[in-house]
This record gives structure tokens, C-alpha cells and sequence, in this order.
């Protein structure tokens, strides 16, 4: 099933996504009065194709990773002389240069389209309490202590874990201060201090700047029962099935989920005693610590957690998950919007995404971040089969994201890509003539080794890192 998630999951983001930034390219080319000869999704053979009155052609094509609109050019086709009006290269340069940008343009606007939808819905989270800060730590060496909440960093409001996330990322690679705004949960005096970072996460794989810091996120606490069994998992081949409650390990007794996380993680390769209390009739999941005794009976289990290495730590795991928690009010955000603010509030997400996606990839391209955390096709169609299976609001978001980054990838000045299009118009307009076939088909040429290379190291980070 989870196969079947990713597969639709990646068909519905990218033949989006990929639509509408061609579409971009084609709708503008249109109302410049220029010929479209194809407009295809997808590379490689056809699997359906059909031909507008227009005499354009519209391909479905194999390959899912791109597609393409190509009008008629005099570099590449025969132009009849009743069709040269109609002709690419016969337009003005501001209009080949609209036509170019159209479609990172597209993907912007398809971003905040789908940034707006979400808020509509209104936006939810949970307050940035802190539960735990670890002992010497950047955090610990700022003062900030367990049970602040972190009202703000940089002067910008953090009502929620996903907004300080989000001010965070906008640190790594960095040295410096990280200058943020706390204060007790329900309390009324607010600090600031500032939290010293080097170098923060530049070398670092899937960075968590939470973590980084030395700052655990508030949960509350957790009755250990089993929700789900990841499949061929450690806990699957010992025998842990939904339902069950974990009473001890080794002999200590396990107050709450949390404790058996901490016991896991700090246990990976040895084997565990594990006694649980499973249902006996299996339709009844007690939720109230006092009935356990009387509905469930006692199971003796060896479970060995799989080491899993990450960020240089080595750690336990053994594929079972807990339902999620419970928050008391005071720590649920909720903000609802109109249709006019939530327009207001999704632009300025959208800006704040794009700060933080060219931020990072500025830095990666500097040397400040680590390469290994470029994504390619393998963990893209993994995060759209997890998105995609948890919801419409949260697969959204991630197509917001998703096309962002699609618009601002094609702007970079590399051959093929439309950055690459607009350095050749840019330089055409400067010295007033086009530069030569060869010289343009020379920079293409290596425009697509540039690209194939850095797929081949995209797919190798995924698979290595998955």
C-alpha cells in the first residue's frame, strides 16, 4: 500500500507541477503572437499525444522528470515564409525574455495559490514549549531553560514549532548570534538572549536545528501503547503487535512512551526482555493505566533495536509508533483567516520559504552547507507517498514547497534551464546580437552533463541517506 502512496503521491506533485510551469512558458508564448509546435510532459516515447487546431501537439510522455514547450525556431526548423512572423527568435527580446520567466513565474503562483488554500482551512500548531535542554549545550550556555516558550527569533514572531523551524533554517551554515525572545509558558516576562552558533549544521545531513541547539520539544506524557507496526521491523519479527502495552524492559518499568523511546535509542544491537500486556479479547484497546491488569494478560518478548547511524550518532530503533498526543489548549495554536487575509498570510509564507530556500542553496553553493543534503528524485517521491497518505492540507503545503523550489532551481544561470536561456537573452541585449549556434550549443551541451552529473549525485545521496 505504502508503494501504491508513493507512486500517486509523485504522479499528482510533479504532472502538477510540471504542467504548470510549462503552461507558464506556453500561455505567455501565446500571447506573443509565437507558434507552439509541442507542448510535452514528460520525456522520451509518447504514451498519448493529440493536435490542437492550432497545429500544436500535446504529449504525455514516459518519462516524468521534466517536460518542455517548443516553438518554432529558425535554429531548428524550416520556417515557411507565411509562419516567420510567428517565429521565436523574431520577437522583440522583452518577450522572449517574458516567455522564459513564465514558468518559474507559474510555479510562484501556483505556490501562493496553494499557500492561500491551506489558510483558509486556518493554521495549526503547537506552541514552541521547551520539555528538555540539554546540559551545556548552545541553548543551556544562553540561559534558556525547560518550560520556556520561544516567543521570537529575530523580532519575528514564533507561535508555533513550525515557525521557529522555519527561522532557524535560515542560520545553518552561520556563525554567530541567534538572537531570540523567550518566556515561562503562561507567564508574562518576557527575555532575550542570544544563543551562540558556528559553523551551525553546515556539515550536517537532514539537519534539525532544534535539536542542534540542544532543545527538546515539550510533549506530554504518553501511555506506551503500541499504534502501529512497521512491517518486517524488529518489533514485527519479536512479535509486538498494535494494542500492545509495554510495561518494562529489562525489569524497569515504563511509566510513558518516553521512556521506552530513551530505552530503545540508548540500546541498538542488544537484546531486550520486553513484557507486555496484550488484550485479551483483541477488540478491546484500554486507553486508563488502572484497567490494564484487568483486560490485558502478560507477554514476555526479545525484541533487538536495529542501529541506525546518523548526524555521526548511532542509535536504536525498533519500528513501532505511539498515537499521537495529547496538548492541552493552552499550548494549541489555531489561527483562522478570511479570504483576504488568508491571501496576505500565504504570500507571506511564500516569501519566507523563498528567503529560506535561496538562503540555503546560496550557501550550499559557498560551501557553508553540506552537499549531502540536496534531494533528488528518490526522496522527493518518498516525501510525496508520506504527504500524500497524510492528508490533503499537509500534501499541499509540501506541493507549495515543492514548486517554490521547482521556480527558483530553474532560475539558476545553468544552460538548459531557463536561467540559462535568460544569461543568453541578457547577453544578447548587451552586445545587440544573439551569441553564436556553437557557442550556444557548446554551453548546452555542458548545461546537460552539469545536470545528469548532479542527478546521478542526488539519486546516490538519497539511496545512501534513505
Amino acid at each position: 500500500m505504502y508503494v501504491v502512496e508513493i507512486i500517486l503521491g509523485t504522479i499528482v506533485a510533479l504532472g502538477i507541477l510540471i504542467t504548470v510551469h510549462e503552461f507558464g512558458h506556453f500561455w505567455v508564448g501565446r500571447r506573443c503572437g509565437i507558434h507552439v509546435l509541442r507542448f510535452s510532459i514528460g520525456f522520451g516515447p509518447a504514451l498519448y499525444k493529440w493536435v490542437d487546431r492550432r497545429k500544436t501537439e500535446y504529449v504525455i510522455a514516459f518519462i516524468p522528470l521534466g517536460g518542455y514547450v517548443r516553438f518554432l525556431d529558425s535554429a531548428a526548423d524550416e520556417v515557411p515564409p507565411e509562419m516567420e512572423k510567428y517565429e521565436y527568435n523574431r520577437k522583440p527580446l522583452w518577450q522572449r525574455i517574458a516567455v522564459v520567466l513564465a514558468g518559474p513565474v507559474a510555479n510562484f503562483i501556483l505556490a501562493i495559490f496553494l499557500l492561500w488554500v491551506s489558510m483558509l482551512f486556518g493554521e495549526r500548531g503547537i506552541a514552541p514549549v521547551i520539555g528538555e535542554v540539554i546540559d551545556r549545550s548552545p541553548a543551556a550556555i544562553a540561559g534558556i531553560k525547560s518550560g520556556d516558550e520561544i516567543i521570537a527569533i529575530d523580532d519575528k514572531r514564533t507561535p508555533t514549532w513550525r515557525a521557529v523551524s522555519i527561522q532557524l533554517a535560515n542560520y545553518i551554515g552561520s556563525s554567530g548570534e541567534i538572537h531570540v525572545q523567550v518566556m515561562p509558558h503562561g507567564g508574562s516576562v518576557m527575555r532575550r538572549t542570544q544563543i551562540p552558533v558556528y559553523q551551525f549544521l553546515s556539515a550536517a545531513r537532514a539537519p534539525n536545528p532544534i535539536h542542534e541547539l540542544g532543545l527538546r520539544r515539550y510533549i506530554p506524557p504518553v501511555p506506551p501503547i503500541i499504534a502501529a507496526v512497521e512491517s518486517g521491523s524488529p518489533a514485527d519479527i519479536a512479535g509486538l503487535v498494535l494494542g500492545d502495552y509495554l510495561q518494562s524492559v529489562n525489569g524497569e518499568e515504563l511509566p510513558s512512551w518516553q521512556d521506552w523511546v530513551k530505552y530503545v535509542r540508548a540500546h541498538p544491537n542488544e537484546t531486550m526482555d520486553v513484557i507486555v500486556l496484550r488484550a485479551v479479547d483483541s477488540a478491546t484497546i484500554p486507553m486508563r493505566q488502572n484497567s490494564h491488569e484487568k483486560l490485558r494478560a502478560p507477554h514476555t518478548l526479545q525484541v533487538t533495536p536495529a542501529a541506525v547511524h546518523q548526524n555521526g550518532a548511532t542509535f536504536g530503533r525498533v519500528g513501532v509508533t505511539v498515537a499521537s498526543p495529547t496538548y492541552p489548549p493552552s499550548m494549541q495554536r489555531t489561527q483562522h483567516y478570511n479570504i483576504f487575509s488568508a491571501f496576505v498570510a500565504a504570500l507571506q509564507k511564500c516569501i519566507d520559504l523563498l528567503y529560506m530556500t535561496i538562503n540555503i542553496l546560496g550557501k550550499m553553493i559557498v560551501g557553508d552547507v553540506a552537499l549531502s543534503n540536496i534531494s533528488g528524485p528518490v526522496m522527493i517521491a518518498k516525501l510525496a507517498g508520506d504527504t500524500f497518505a497524510a492528508g490533503f492540507l499537509i500534501f499541499i503545503n509540501f506541493m507549495a514547497f515543492l514548486s517554490l523550489s521547482l521556480g527558483v532551481i530553474n532560475l539558476l544561470p545553468i544552460p538548459v534551464l531557463d536561467g540559462g536561456h535568460l544569461v543568453f537573452l541578457l547577453i544578447e541585449g548587451m552586445k545587440g546580437s544573439p551569441l553564436s549556434l556553437r557557442v550556444r550549443a557548446f554551453a548546452t551541451q555542458m548545461g546537460m552533463a552539469l545536470l545528469f552529473t548532479l542527478l546521478l549525485f542526488t539519486v546516490y545521496n538519497d539511496i545512501l541517506h534513505g
